[in-house]
């Protein structure tokens, strides 16, 4: 079955089923565009101060709404975010806690079945990654795809972009783009809008995998990207971060990273001009973000480029334009991933369920009022017991409750000011000087803690009494047997707050 058949077919079926549930009571709500990268930190595009990187249409998606200055990827590795994002709740509740962890299904109601049961036709596009364990297989329907019933195209999760290998699953049959990924993907995207009309409400989400790192030649490390982007960067003229050795390796990383980028404004660019096209963008709140930062494989001497505090791990960008109703403008409220879906769902005065966990900032968001957040929490699980801490407008804290001997690559103890150091070249952790602030800090992350309810448990723990078969649970399944909080609890196992 050709590609085009298949959303036309998908399509069809979704506004027959619309027009069964809603004829004769149409009110016009507003269609939403959820468009996120993979691991692109905050710092990639020019409204985020970056003079290298060509993204003139996300800059401009930026003017025409609002730059958020403070989004905050609260576990940042890619399936912990998605499923937070789809579930809104946290790992403890939908059961992922690392990646590659099944995403709990038929565990409360999701961002996509909110907005299906509102009569949205319903279409999700690009990399998943929240059905667990091997990954070259396809989601097949039914509730693990956590409301997407209508249209879902995906490769589940796929490291090659090239031409030769990008691919989505067509039911159970892998069929080829022939193209580089993320423009296979915008093209499914544009033709899932083809079929829209101002009359019927749509959600569509698009998830491309770049700007991540991925399997390419050896000469790219990594990073390789399509030309003419490519070569566009010098890579000996190129300006690294502050926290990168200035070394041929990481420049061609940098060179290829911002190629990437460079694709990604491409193909929203291309999403931008067809909502323009059919009359969709005046009523269309579109969201950009992306899941996590990227490090680049540098942290001190620890090759690693995400799960970690610093900025460039943790930090995204978020841009939401909502015409006739969100003034363009900067907003310093501080946003964490669980925060995404209610929020998102209050601006479309939609039903938030009563198991997200994040704060709606809807009303926030419209009143302009960036007092309601000044902070939230970031974690991660891995190590024993992994790290946790806090994001204020002007710090970031973070620790690993002492767990990690010294001495260790920078660890998992944090403290920076953000505003002057934003790639964490100064660790305060453990200064005299700021000990105060310091205890407030670690203060406020035992309240987030105590909060979702972590005791401080160690990825270990959680592993093995999570795993429904422990033997290659990760390259497996990765199905579990049911809430991780729960079961934790039931196993009687003491976290570092219990000991």
């Amino acid at each position: 079955m050709k590609r085009r058949s298949f959303i036309g077919d998908s399509i069809a079926v979704g506004a027959a089923a619309w027009t069964a549930r809603g004829a004769g009571r149409r009110p016009r709500r507003p269609n939403l565009v959820f468009v996120f990268s993979d691991q692109q930190a905050w710092d990639t595009l020019g409204c985020y101060g970056n003079d290298q990187t060509h993204t003139p249409h996300l800059d401009r998606l930026a003017a025409e709404g609002i730059q958020f200055e403070s989004c905050i990827s609260t576990f940042p590795v890619c399936t912990p975010f998605r499923a937070m994002l789809l579930s809104g709740q946290h790992p403890l509740r939908n059961g992922c806690c690392r990646n590659d962890w099944q995403l709990l299904p038929d565990n409360g109601a999701t961002f996509a079945s909110v907005l299906r049961d509102a009569g949205y036709r319903t279409g999700y596009i690009g990399k998943w990654h929240l059905y667990g364990g091997e990954r070259n297989r396809p989601v097949p329907a039914g509730p693990h795809r956590q409301g997407f019933d209508e249209v879902f195209l995906s490769n589940n999760c796929a490291v090659h972009f090239q031409p030769e290998y990008a691919f989505y699953w067509n039911g159970s049959q892998k069929e080829k783009f022939g193209k580089w990924e993320q423009f296979g993907q915008t093209d499914q995207a544009v033709e899932f809008l083809d079929h829209c009309t101002t009359d019927d409400p749509f959600a569509l989400f698009v998830s491309w995998h770049p700007p991540h790192s991925h399997e390419g030649d050896q000469k790219y490390e990594g990073y390789q990207a399509p030309e003419p982007y490519y070569s566009r960067y010098n890579p000996e003229t190129l300006r690294l971060r502050p926290d990168q050795p200035d070394d041929f390796r990481h420049h061609q990383m940098t060179r290829g990273y911002f190629a990437l980028v460079d694709t990604i404004d491409d193909c929203y660019a291309q999403i931008e001009k067809k909502l323009r096209e059919r009359g969709l963008a005046d009523n269309t709140l579109v969201v950009f973000t992306s899941d996590h930062g990227d490090l680049h494989r540098y942290v001190g001497k620890k090759l690693q480029h995400k799960c970690r505090p610093e900025p460039a791990s943790c930090q995204v960008p978020l841009l939401i334009r909502y015409p006739g109703r969100l003034r363009p403008r900067k907003s310093d409220l501080v946003v964490g991933s669980l925060d995404l879906m209610p929020t998102i769902l209050g601006l479309m005065n939609l039903p938030v369920p009563g198991t997200c966990e994040g704060n709606n900032f809807s009303c926030a968001l419209f009143d302009e009022n960036d007092e309601a957040s000044t902070e939230t929490h970031i974690f991660s699980f891995l190590g024993k017991p992994g790290w946790r801490g806090v994001v204020t407008r002007t710090h970031v804290y973070a620790t690993s409750f002492g767990t990690f001997p010294y001495p260790y690559p920078r660890g998992y103890d944090l403290l920076i000011e953000r505003q002057s150091d934003p790639y964490a070249m100064n660790n305060l952790f453990g200064d005299p000087a700021v000990k105060e602030l310091q205890d407030d800090l670690h203060a406020r992350t035992l309240r987030w803690m105590e909060h979702y309810g972590d005791r401080g448990w160690s990825y270990q723990d959680l592993e093995r009494v999570c795993a429904k078969e422990l033997k290659n649970f990760r390259t497996k399944s990765g199905e579990l047997k049911g809430r991780p909080i729960d079961l934790i609890c039931a196993a009687g196992i003491k976290g570092i707050l219990d000991q």
